[in-house]
């Protein structure tokens, strides 16, 4: 049985390049990310009771190293391990998934050369 395919193109970030979520004050590494979702990384240090919890409407800034700031709004889908996946309703304009992905492309390319 095949995949279905996904409705958006979704960006997965190398280490050096990924941007930043800001939610209520803290920052957490966004591991990938397309128009309307997001999974971002958290923390082993941080306490069950500072997780954000399943269903929790959450507003967010997200910080890209080109330093370009989007605001986002979304739910929480699900957490897997140390990643929360948010289910966005403001989500990432396609303009910036597609220079991020030329961003991408060129920074890896001057780095193999």
């Amino acid at each position: 049985m095949q995949k279905p395919e996904r409705a958006f193109y979704r960006i997965v970030y190398p280490p050096m390049f990924r941007p930043k979520i800001e939610i209520k004050g803290a920052d957490y590494d966004v591991l990938n990310l397309s128009e309307k979702g997001l999974k971002f990384e958290l923390p082993s240090r941080k306490k069950d009771e500072q997780r954000p919890q399943f269903d929790h409407f959450i507003k967010g800034v997200v910080r890209f190293v080109d330093g370009e700031v989007v605001l986002v709004e979304g739910k929480i889908l699900r957490r897997e391990d140390s990643a929360v996946i948010l289910l966005l309703t403001v989500g990432i304009p396609l303009s910036k998934i597609m220079s991020e992905q030329l961003y991408l492309i060129q920074k890896f390319r001057d780095l193999s050369q």
